[in-house]
């Protein structure tokens, strides 16, 4: 009960209250709204630019976004182009194949009439050449029947049995000394000791090839000895001098044979009838290879444009393939495009919606500064203390202090406004709270700070003298604000500081217990009388009605200085958010550009092979002017994305000028702000905790996305790690080519080396080859010197018999007429003028020469 009549005497005070008690009342609960209408617009201001940075980060993936999709529809443009053009050319390969089936078919036709016009004179040549082969083979056949073929191909062959039974008696005779023994040792060695490491060792080992070479130099200095002692030995050399001039004699009468064949009947007819059919047979064949050379043209052309043709359906299925998957990522694009602007849009609508009631909360300011409670003015001598009756008062005794006159009566309190606000005109108060209004002008606001006061308008005092009581004297009508009294240890009452003669202004009042000085004056009676000028006024440490409560300094700093470092602290967090945001967004460009600038090589890589394919096809010029707009376009895309990014830094440096001046004026606004209470202390404090938790929300979210963010990159880093590892594996392969290159043309060296010397080696043979062909020349010319008289000698032989044989007829006859006398014997021929027959059919035949060396 006692508490609740307490609390209806107090709230009954203010009006019961004298006016002094009334207007600081008043002005207390103005100053507490005005407090918090500005605290509120803080509060604002801070979502407001939370809302901007929300709206600029939409904006920029919007943007993003949008650039994605623009260079998308610029590559789904171009790959449609590509897909028209690779239409364009297979409608033209349809045509053209068209018109070449119908070419083809057209020479086929041609071909076919000429090769039957050609059938009956291919008939007769093919004829005529078999009887010209059957003839030739008969005359050859009968040619090798003969006795003299005959005899030249025994004597050939007696030559090389004679030549194999003196090699290998010559081979038994060396296998049996020690050298031969020493090399055939050395072989078999080398073959066995091969096999082993052959068994131990993969093929290409250093240690297999060098003992492969060992056992290579063993047998060819086994049969290098075998060969030196064949070609020293004589008996060797005489059967093969017998075997090569028996080969000679047999190549002499194939030779003769082959000059004297076409003079042969049956031949010389068989080649007349084919020299007959000849002329027409190469009209026949010259118009055949015309028509089969013209039927090749087109079927060589005809696969050439399949091919092509082929090349084009691929390409056009890879250009679907492609345009699928830029369709897929135009429509994720598009998706992203939405949700960016629906986000943008979201983000500035909440800015409008803050904006908006942060320009209400301004208006209900201007309106509080309006409603501003009018000065009252009272002298500062108090008046006595009302001290209520014991029936209402608790039965604790309540110390009233007598009344006391406290100052001259020519000095006047004014109450309501504090510093120079009394003097200040409506327009100067709306200048001041001009800051809170949306678009204000710094500038302006800064040049009208600048400004020279009214002499009557006093300067604003530091933050321990904000609060402060204006004094007026009767006689210097110009205000003063005088600072704190020496030696006070509470707060005057009507917080103000101690009262300042009106005679000494700008100087401080003496201390309680000091002289007054002199004013001269009278002072006129307030209730009671005062004391003289210069008598010693009474201390007024003591309570009185309608004195403000008095709040403690240092709790008041203190909760200044922490919602100070909250509010320093919540602008970090959200430079830090910021400073965050933008390097997000600057790594996503750069992996944009990145992302951009790989797509770009790559599709200069396709350019350049589609050239390198295509070169004698007209469309590689089109291509070329459209790779070359494409990349001006992306030349101007890059330097749009620049200017853009230059752009978006003068915005970010300019927001941060802003920012900066934001927070230089709210340093300015604590510094100036005069009432700071402990319940807004705790209410601001309340509010940055909000905000704390909303800005920490806010900051996962950031983080969220920044970590999605960080997924792709590594998406994109794994993808590029891949396409490094495949450029290496290309170069290793490369590498491993260009070593087996390199080892295919060392072989190449080798292998043209030993053909060199081979050849060498082949011209040294070759060279004494005809040294010896010269020597078996000469002796075959001796050898034909020898047979031609030996046919001479038959012809005379041949001669004698004729005419032994006419002689003998005539004895005949002569005996038929005359007595026949006793026959006497006649003598036998020598075996040398027996009847040996020639090449072409003679009664005599030419007997083989005897071989030279023959035992």
């Amino acid at each position: 009960m006692r508490w609740m009549l307490g609390l209806a005497i107090a709230g009954a005070a203010p009006i019961l209250a004298p006016a002094p008690v009334q207007a600081g009342y008043a002005y207390q609960q103005w100053e507490f709204q005005r407090d918090r209408l500005r605290s509120e617009i803080d509060l604002a201001d801070f979502q407001l630019r939370r809302a901007q940075a929300d709206a600029d980060a939409s904006r920029a993936s919007f943007d993003a976004a949008r650039r994605n999709a623009d260079a998308l529809a610029a590559q789904l443009a171009g790959a449609d182009r590509a897909r028209t053009e690779v239409a364009q050319r297979l409608a033209d390969f349809d045509g053209n194949m068209t018109r070449m089936t119908v070419d083809r078919e057209q020479a086929a036709m041609d071909r076919a009439t000429i090769q039957a016009a050609a059938n009956p004179v291919l008939t007769a040549h093919a004829a005529a050449t078999g009887d010209r082969q059957k003839a030739e083979a008969d005359a050859t056949a009968a040619f090798e029947a003969g006795p003299t073929f005959q005899n030249a191909a025994a004597s050939a062959a007696a030559a090389q049995r004679e030549l194999s039974a003196a090699e290998q008696t010559l081979l038994d005779a060396l296998s049996k000394t020690p050298e031969f023994a020493r090399a055939e040792f050395e072989v078999r060695s080398a073959n066995a000791i091969l096999q082993a490491v052959r068994a131990e060792r993969p093929p290409g080992d250093t240690t297999l090839a060098g003992v492969s070479q060992q056992a290579i130099d063993a047998r060819n200095r086994l049969e290098a000895l075998k060969r030196s002692s064949l070609e020293g030995d004589p008996v060797v050399r005489a059967a093969r001098n017998g075997v090569t001039m028996a080969a000679k004699f047999v190549e002499i009468l194939r030779a003769e044979f082959a000059r004297l064949l076409p003079t042969e009947p049956a031949v010389a007819a068989a080649i007349a009838r084919l020299q007959q059919i000849q002329p027409d047979f190469d009209r026949a064949s010259a118009d055949l290879k015309q028509a089969d050379e013209r039927l090749a043209r087109i079927d060589t052309a005809i696969a050439g444009m399949t091919a092509d043709r082929d090349k084009a359906v691929a390409e056009r299925e890879r250009i679907d393939g492609d345009l699928l998957a830029m369709q897929r990522d135009m429509d994720r694009a598009r998706a992203d495009m939405d949700d960016a602007s629906a986000r943008l849009n979201g983000a500035l609508a909440a800015a409008d919606a803050i904006a908006r009631d942060r320009d209400q909360l301004i208006y209900e300011l201007q309106s509080q500064n309006l409603a501003r409670p009018r000065p009252v003015f009272v002298p500062v001598c108090p008046t006595p203390v009302f001290c209520p009756p014991p029936s209402v008062c608790p039965p604790e005794p309540i110390y009233c202090p007598p009344p006391r006159v406290v100052c001259p009566p020519s000095f006047v309190v004014v109450i309501g406004w504090g510093n120079d606000d009394w003097r200040r005109s409506p327009r100067d108060r709306w200048d001041r709270d001009d800051r809170h209004r949306p678009g204000h002008d710094r500038d302006r606001d800064d040049n009208h700070r600048s400004r020279p006061q009214q002499p009557n308008i006093a300067p604003r005092l530091p933050v321990e003298q904000r609060r402060q009581t204006v004094v007026v004297t009767t006689d210097n009508p110009r205000p003063f604000v005088g600072p704190t009294a020496p030696g006070r240890t509470s707060r005057p009452a009507i917080e103000g500081p101690a009262i300042t003669s009106g005679r000494n202004t700008g100087q401080a009042a003496p201390r309680t217990g000091q002289a007054t000085p002199r004013t001269g004056q009278a002072a006129p009676q307030i209730g009671q009388a005062a004391p003289r000028t210069g008598q010693v006024l009474p201390r007024t440490d003591q309570a009185m009605p309608g004195r403000l409560p008095v709040e403690d300094d240092a709790q008041v700093a203190a909760a200044r200085l922490s919602a100070g470092r909250d509010m320093q602290r919540q602008q970090e967090l959200l430079r830090q958010a910021q400073a965050e945001q933008s390097k997000a967004l600057r790594e996503a460009k750069e992996a944009a550009a990145k992302q951009k600038e790989q797509s770009a090589r790559l599709d200069r890589e396709q350019a350049d092979l589609a050239r390198q394919r295509s070169t004698q096809l007209k469309q590689d010029d089109d291509r070329q002017a459209l790779a070359e707009k494409a990349a001006k376009a992306l030349a101007t895309k890059e330097k749009s994305l620049r200017d853009e990014t230059s752009r978006a830094a003068a915005d970010q440096s300019r927001r941060e000028a802003d920012l900066k001046k934001l927070h230089d004026a709210e340093q300015a606004r604590i510094r100036a702000d005069d009432a700071e209470r402990a319940r807004q202390a705790a209410a601001a404090k309340k509010i940055a905790e909000e905000s704390a938790k909303r800005e920490t929300a806010r900051l996962k979210d950031v983080e969220q996305e920044r970590i999605k963010e960080g997924q792709l990159i590594d998406l994109q880093k794994r993808a590029a790690e891949e396409a490094r590892k495949n450029a290496a594996e290309t170069a290793r392969r490369d590498a491993e080519r260009a070593r087996e290159i390199d080892r295919q043309r060392a072989q190449d060296r080798e292998a043209a080396q030993a053909q060199k010397r081979a050849e060498e080696e082949s011209r040294r043979q070759a060279a004494e080859m005809a040294k010896r062909e010269s020597a078996r020349l000469k002796e075959l010319e001796s050898q034909k010197r020898i047979a031609d008289e030996a046919r001479r000698e038959a012809a005379e032989a041949n001669q004698r018999r004729i005419a032994a044989e006419k002689a003998r007829s005539e004895s005949q006859r002569r005996q038929s007429v005359e007595p026949r006398p006793e026959p006497r014997p006649e003598p036998r021929p020598e075996p040398r003028q027996r009847d040996q027959g020639s090449l072409r059919g003679n009664d005599t035949e030419a007997k083989p020469p005897a071989r030279p060396g023959r035992r």
